[in-house]
């Protein structure tokens, strides 16, 4: 193994780089010599016995036992004129003839044409000391690293120690330094080592015509690409643009899904709702603009897929959240929709870790059959997918229907089997919205009440001219009162807005029903004259504000319920509350509160009060009994009053006396006594005998 040296021709300088190479080599005005040995470079000539020169040739030495070990190293030594004749000898004719040949080291500073390398340690920058003048005269001067920051473009050579422009010496290499009449060839050819007046040749140098140049072809050389470099950079620019179109339309797409608006139109894509909001969105963005044109990403199939592919990551992440709380409750009714098909909707409730609660919905399933064998199989498979145990099922809530409450083959009892924590309790709001149908279908005076309002307000609102009618009478009354409300035909609880909006425009609807009566000669006129003269009666508006009180306690019975915050016991509060006040209302002082106000409110609109016309039985069922009679009308009502006002305190009873909601209210309140400090004695299994 032998150590290459390269010999520089700098007379004041010189270096040498070590290599694992064999044989000689040239470079420039370099000679390139082999030492095998410690011998080799002991007679080699150095140029003085100074310390640097002596370190020098120690680093050789080191340089000979590095190679010999495999390492590559680099060490400095002064060129003989033996060395620098050959060298000058084996340079070509045209090298010559140039003048412009550089000499370059195997460092960094030299190699890295493109980077600009700036040295700054220490050791370095101290070999490169000259001293200046002799005697008390006598300066030391060696380059400053503080230098790079005044002049960007300066660097030092490692292996010389001499300075140079990078931009001058880039250019220079390679010919291109041409418009340029002077060239400084000490900063781009030999270096500059002039300490003593470094900073005035760096400003004279900055400012030459030469280094200009240099710099503006070197910033032009850089920014050159090669075809196949511009070739990829369109391609990257093309796709981040694409890639941002396509991030807009998931964005827009989002945002319809988000307001369950449709994506598409009827027949035409390009006037759907994704179609006209890219085009709204494009008109601040002209690259939308071109990409909408392609039709990218906009197809049934690929919109479909995005569609699924969102809903399933929303559905995930509400599953993350499930799974992080374990124990979970499940929600489920089933209903038929518009394409007639039944539709299990399963939603799950949990608690997180700061206690705050969740009502998810997962999604809706079509099944074939209602039957409790069918239903309890889906919800099971449903929570297979959603890698939800079943046996960290801790409730479940459906209505009171046999497939679903039955007590020995529902769907509650079936998924009881499989696990005993899953304690099944009536949706409690469910339960109230029964109570309030099977009071209705009892009382005939709340029947007949509630019939008027669904007949009353389909005949105003389902015709314009009629609707108007109401509307002009309206604002000469009382511009500020509600307008008609439909009634709801499956939540009984949400009825009393329609009923109270009848009462407030009870006036009103009678002088519409009047004029249409008069002016329309079908089966609308014929319909409004006997609505009118419905109304006229007192019973009518009795019915009427004794349904506003019964549906206004349930319905504030109903919000309390739904909230996703009531907790086992304030829904039972909540339900002892309002049947305490329909007990309150079972007093005779209660009903004649109630039956004075109405009378005072009925009167000028209805007649006053009568006793309904007896019709006596036929003689074949009567059995000589004289019928029982009301001697007046408020005997009558008081008892339509009091038997709504028992029948609903009895609903309610029967309604919430589920075993399961008791169940669950007692967990709930052990573990919220048991949080408060409150501990309970777990009773001893007894012995088997």
């Amino acid at each position: 193994m032998k150590s290459i040296v390269s010999y520089f021709t700098d007379s004041s300088k010189t270096s040498c780089a070590a290599s694992s190479s064999q044989g000689s080599m040239q470079s420039g005005s370099t000679q390139i010599v082999m030492l095998s040995s410690e011998a080799e470079i002991e007679t080699a000539e150095w140029t003085d016995g100074s310390d640097v020169t002596k370190k020098r040739k120690q680093d050789a030495v080191a340089g000979v036992h590095d190679h010999q070990n495999g390492v590559e190293a680099h060490f400095v030594a002064p060129a003989t004129p033996a060395q620098l004749e050959l060298n000058s000898d084996n340079q070509s004719s045209e090298q010559k003839d140039s003048g412009t040949e550089i000499a370059k080291c195997l460092g960094p500073c030299c190699n890295e044409e493109t980077i600009l390398y700036q040295t700054r340690e220490e050791a370095l920058l101290a070999q490169t000391v000259i001293i200046y003048g002799s005697g008390r005269n006598k300066r030391e001067r060696s380059f400053q690293a503080s230098w790079y920051e005044s002049y960007k473009w300066l660097v030092l050579c490692t292996s010389r120690l001499k300075a140079f422009c990078f931009y001058c010496r880039f250019l220079t290499s390679r010919g291109l330094n041409t418009f340029s009449s002077k060239a400084d060839g000490a900063f781009s050819i030999e270096g500059f080592s002039n300490w003593k007046k470094a900073l005035e040749k760096f400003a004279d140098h900055e400012r030459c015509q030469a280094h200009k140049e240099a710099c503006i072809k070197f910033n032009a050389i850089m920014k050159q690409k090669s075809v196949d470099e511009q070739l990829k950079l369109v391609a990257q620019k093309e796709q981040i643009e694409r890639r941002q179109m396509f991030l807009t339309l998931l964005s827009s797409l989002r945002y319809l899904l988000r307001q369950g608006l449709a994506v598409r139109g009827h027949g035409d894509d390009s006037e759907g709702n994704l179609s006209q909001l890219l085009k709204a969105r494009a008109e601040d963005s002209i690259a939308l603009q071109k990409w909408i044109k392609t039709g990218s990403y906009q197809s049934p199939e690929v919109l479909n897929e995005l569609t699924n592919t969102i809903g399933a990551e929303v559905l995930r992440e509400v599953l993350n959240g499930i799974k992080s709380s374990r124990w979970f409750s499940i929600i489920g009714d089933e209903t038929r929709d518009i394409s007639n098909s039944e539709q299990l909707s399963i939603s799950i409730r949990w608690v997180d870790k700061d206690y705050s609660i969740h009502e998810d919905f997962i999604g809706m399933f079509k099944v074939p059959k209602t039957d409790a064998e069918t239903l309890s199989l889906a919800i099971e498979d449903v929570l297979v997918r959603c890698v939800l145990p079943i046996s960290q099922c801790r409730g479940q809530a459906y209505d009171g229907a046999s497939n679903m409450a039955g007590p020995k083959s529902g769907v509650a009892a079936r998924i009881l089997q499989r696990q005993p924590t899953a304690i099944p309790v009536h949706c409690l709001c469910h339960c109230i919205n029964l109570c309030l149908q099977d009071v209705s279908r009892k009382c005939k005076c709340i029947r007949d009440a509630l019939d008027l309002v669904y007949e009353l307000v389909g005949l105003i609102k389902y015709s314009p001219k009629r609707e108007h009618l109401f509307t002009q009478y309206q604002l000469q009354d009382s511009p500020n009162i509600h307008r008609l409300k439909p009634l709801c035909p499956t939540r009984w609880t949400c009825r009393t807005g329609s009923i109270n909006a009848v009462i407030e425009n009870y006036a009103v609807l009678q002088q519409t029903l009047e004029e249409i009566a008069e002016t329309c000669r079908d089966e609308y006129g014929r319909k409004a004259a006997g609505f009118q003269a419905l109304m006229g009666k007192f019973s009518t508006f009795f019915g009427l504000k004794l349904a506003h009180v019964v549906f206004g306690a349930s319905e504030q019975l109903s919000t309390t319920l739904q909230s996703k915050d009531t907790t086992a016991q304030d829904a039972r509060l909540a339900v002892n509350l309002c049947k305490a006040f329909y007990d309150r209302q079972r007093d005779a002082s209660a009903f004649q509160i109630f039956y004075q106000a109405v009378l005072l409110e009925a009167n000028g609109k209805t007649e006053p009060p009568t006793l309904p016309r007896y019709s006596n039985p036929p003689k074949r069922i009567n059995d000589g009994d004289a019928n029982f009679r009301f001697a007046t009308a408020e005997h009558y009502h008081r008892r339509e009053y009091f038997e709504i006002m028992e029948s609903l305190s009895g609903e309610l009873d029967a309604r919430f006396d589920q075993k399961g909601f008791h169940l669950a209210a007692l967990v709930e309140a052990t573990i919220l006594d048991n949080c408060s400090g409150k501990s309970y004695p777990i009773p001893k299994e007894k012995e088997n005998k």
